[in-house]
Order: structure tokens, then sequence, then C-alpha cells
């Protein structure tokens, strides 16, 4: 499938979050869920906002899928624009409010954007996976070897979170993030399974 395929199918979804078309990008961290999104970003002309942002670094993947839902959907779908408290990780510190306009289309990524607590404001979920060893090298190869307790323990978190809210059960398109060919708007991404 392409991303141009995936988004057609998307912009005939039913819109769950007032007028807007909410695609949350979920998996474990490092299975290439951000270059996913951002691909897909392109061909919809959407928003992204990474649940890295919400909260402070190594918080938890079970804080921010709340803080997604207060900040940003519920007052979408109520019409309104949004904001959200974005948390610089450089910083280390929250540092400005970022604006979410009503738009077609928002996706958001992250792990545990597909929790059952946004899957009502939802109209599409994608769940990208990649072999545990891979994602644990590019986790590495991005935050450095010295936060591989962080990641160890992060995934242990993770893990419980994904069998507590049965999130890729709950998924209507299941992504390789392991791709042999490389993700482009153009090209086909693989799809593992597909429910819509």
């Amino acid at each position: 499938m392409s991303y141009r395929d995936l988004a057609d199918r998307i912009r005939v979804s039913q819109p769950c979050t007032g007028a807007s078309r909410v695609v949350a990008v979920d998996g474990p961290a490092g299975s290439g869920k951000s270059l996913f999104a951002e691909r897909l970003s392109t061909v919809l002309s959407a928003k992204v906002i990474c649940l890295d942002d919400l909260t402070p670094s190594w918080t938890g993947p079970d804080k921010e899928a709340d803080l997604l839902v207060q900040q940003v959907l519920v007052p979408l779908s109520r019409g309104m624009a949004a904001q959200f408290h974005f948390f610089d990780w450089v910083k280390e510190r929250y540092t400005e409010w970022r604006d979410v306009p009503p738009d077609p289309f928002l996706l958001v990524e992250g792990v545990g954007a597909g929790s059952r607590i946004v899957r009502p404001f939802v109209s599409q979920l994608i769940w990208v996976e990649s072999p545990s060893v891979l994602r644990l090298e590019r986790g590495l190869a991005r935050d450095g070897t010295h936060r591989l307790h962080e990641w160890e323990r992060w995934r242990l978190r993770e893990d419980a979170l994904f069998a507590r809210e049965g999130t890729r059960a709950a998924a209507d398109v299941l992504v390789d993030g392991a791709p042999t060919e490389p993700h482009d708007p153009d090209q086909e991404f693989v799809v593992l399974e597909l429910t819509i």
C-alpha cells in the first residue's frame, strides 16, 4: 500500500473529533512511528503531535494520553482550537503553549497514542512494529548508549501499557516499521494487516 492510498482511505473515514479526522500512530519505541507519521502527514497536509512533547523526559507512556485528551482532543471535539504545553527535552522544562487548530486532519504519534482513552476521538489507528533488537538499536543510536537503563525501564512499562490497552488488536492498520524499501510517499510500505 502507498501513503497516498492510505491517505485516501483516511479522507473518507468518519471524523470523530469535531470536524477533524484524528489518526493515531502507535507502537513500541523505536518501531518507526515518527518517520511513518511524518511521511503520512506530508501526503495529508496534516499537523503531527508527538506524545513525547507532552511530558518530561522518561515520565512514562501512560501519562501522555491523558494530556492529549484533556489539552487537545476534547477542545477539538467541541469545535474549538486547542493548545498543548510543549516540554523541551533539551532544556528539561515546559517552554511554550503550541496551537492546534481544528484542521481536517491531525496525526498523533507516540507510545500510547492508541490507548483506550484516546480511541473515541480517533478515526484511524495505525500500529507500527519492528523487531525488538532493531528498536533498541535505533533508540540508543538516537539517545546514546548511556540511556540504556532508561530504555530497558521504558520497554517494560510500554509492554505493560500495550497489554493493558490491547492497542495492537484494536488497530485498523498494522505496518512493518522495518521495511526493506525506504519510506517514501510515492512508494509502498508493508501492511501486515488491514481492517479498514
